[in-house]
């Protein structure tokens, strides 16, 4: 006695793989058989490494926004990476032209030949607490209506050029020795890196203030004592 329902249909391992002769009798196609179970394998495999490779693609993709939209939000000037920035460039810079490499001369003064970069009122003076950021200032706050000037406060070679959320664009400048020029939340600049400026030169636009700060040797210093500066632009 057979198990099998009448109804039940058979297991079709081998369905559309059999072909009949003149006489009517089955032979099973077992070589079509084979090369569509391989088609099929093929295309089965296919479609898994496209979608394992478009998840790993959309995940880098995702990696790669955050971490950008972090570094955005997170960025804090930092003066001491930058200051380490313009040594490594300085030791970069051997058979450049000399003209190039005069602002790179170690034994040189910090002396009375720098400018205040921007025509405005001081503020707030070095040290002095921003009450908008509760933050005390390692420079200077220069203000006035915005899309005034910024030149050089004297000659060197830009090192930085670039924008944060907190700090709009900036600007950060190589003079003689160690000494290091910022210019903070600028509405545009002026000037690429690397690019040779000398004192007066326009080097960026400004926003409605300035945040000049000067660093000698990692150090903030106060840029007042090396800039004549008449009372008019020192508001009380």
């Amino acid at each position: 006695m057979s198990l099998m329902r009448r109804n039940q249909q058979p297991l079709r391992i081998f369905q559309n793989s059999f072909t009949s002769d003149d006489n009517g009798s089955f032979k099973i196609d077992f070589h079509g058989w084979v090369k569509k179970t391989v088609i099929r394998s093929i295309i089965c495999v296919s479609l898994i490494a496209i979608l394992y490779t478009i998840k790993v693609i959309d995940n880098r993709f995702n990696y790669k926004v955050i971490d950008s939209i972090q570094l955005q939000v997170n960025k804090e000037f930092d003066l001491k990476e930058s200051y380490y920035t313009a040594l490594n460039w300085s030791k970069g810079m051997i058979g450049t032209s000399d003209k190039l490499l005069a602002v790179l001369n170690l034994n040189t003064d910090v002396g009375s030949e720098f400018i205040l970069p921007m025509d405005g009122q001081i503020v707030l003076s070095f040290n002095e607490v921003d009450p908008d950021t509760n933050k005390t200032l390692n420079g200077i706050l220069l203000k006035e209506s915005d899309g005034q000037k910024v030149v050089a406060t004297g000659d060197g070679v830009v090192i930085e050029a670039s924008s944060s959320q907190a700090l709009g664009h900036y600007l950060v400048v190589k003079h003689r020795g160690e000494l290091i020029s910022i210019y903070k939340h600028l509405q545009s600049t002026n000037v690429e890196i690397n690019q040779r400026i000398v004192k007066g030169e326009l080097i960026g636009i400004s926003s409605d203030k300035l945040l000049f700060e000067m660093w000698y040797r990692k150090e903030a210093i106060n840029p007042l004592e090396y800039i004549d500066v008449l009372k008019d632009d020192i508001k009380i």
